[in-house]
């Protein structure tokens, strides 16, 4: 039987993205866990010793910060109903953005798994040409907000939302503290909190948080990103606390939590509990 818990298929090299740079992932691996505050925080002593806080965290004063993403898809909600079945092969398509200045550029993103593989396209858009392009509008080179190579990848997403009849749906937020290697990007311990959800109302204009849906998870979402070979001190830290892997997909908790759990399948509380997605 096969241990969750090993992975050791190599892919080719690939980094994850920060805030205001564009890189083109080809594939990595993401593991997630629910763990308590106490276990986050012996986790984050046990990291110090192999990671550092990203440039985002690093430099500021607070625990993290915001990452915001509009998720779209059509009216029957047919790529959250994939996370939910446990499609082994889907699709997500979302438009990222980390706070609310208007000069600032958003991510539209296309996030693709395929069984345990993950792969991530994005393409950096000028905010006040986003909201047309999430509701339908055909993409030119002029939305872009660099002269980068990311049209192919605006491409894509338009063909895909234009093939399920997607427009933005709604809006998932929390807090993020990300730990990574310091010679580059291919390892990466994310620590995600306060999850909340709000329907997208046309604008990248957020709720005050009181206003927002708070799904009911009770801890701190933990995960482990990679590409190539898992760590061998990152197998060590999976034994040493005893981690479980769940599923915890946060656009599927959130649309939940707004639409009263209406259509939860009957196999997704188990999954959630333990097991892979």
């Amino acid at each position: 039987m096969r241990d969750d818990n090993q992975f050791d298929i190599e892919h080719p090299e690939s980094q994850e993205p920060m805030r205001f740079r564009h890189r083109l992932q080809r594939c990595r691996y993401e593991m997630k866990y629910l763990i308590s505050e106490r276990t986050a925080e012996m986790i984050s002593d046990y990291l110090r010793t192999y990671l550092e806080p990203d440039e985002f965290c690093a430099n500021s004063n607070v625990e993290g910060y915001q990452i915001h993403s509009i998720y779209l898809d059509n009216p029957a909600l047919a790529l959250c109903r994939a996370t939910v079945e446990g499609l082994k092969s889907r699709y997500k398509l979302r438009v990222r953005f980390y706070d609310e200045v208007a000069e600032h550029p958003v991510f539209f993103e296309i996030k693709r798994r395929d069984s345990d593989a993950i792969f991530k396209d994005r393409a950096m858009v000028q905010r006040d040409m986003a909201v047309d392009l999430i509701a339908g509008a055909i993409p030119h080179h002029s939305v872009l907000f660099n002269d980068g190579d990311d049209f192919p990848a605006l491409w894509r997403f338009f063909e895909l939302q234009q093939s399920i009849d997607g427009v933005g749906r709604f809006i998932v937020s929390y807090r993020r503290f990300a730990w990574v290697q310091s010679k580059d990007d291919e390892v990466r311990v994310t620590f995600d909190r306060e999850l909340t959800g709000q329907r997208y109302e046309n604008s990248f204009e957020l709720a005050p948080a009181k206003y927002r849906y708070t799904p009911a998870i009770p801890g701190v979402i933990l995960e482990l990103k990679f590409t190539d070979r898992m760590p061998m001190w990152m197998l060590e830290m999976i034994r040493i606390f005893n981690l479980e892997r769940s599923s915890l997909p946060k656009y599927v908790e959130c649309v939940e939590t707004i639409m009263n759990r209406r259509f939860r399948a009957p196999s997704f509380s188990s999954a959630r509990a333990g097991g892979v997605r």
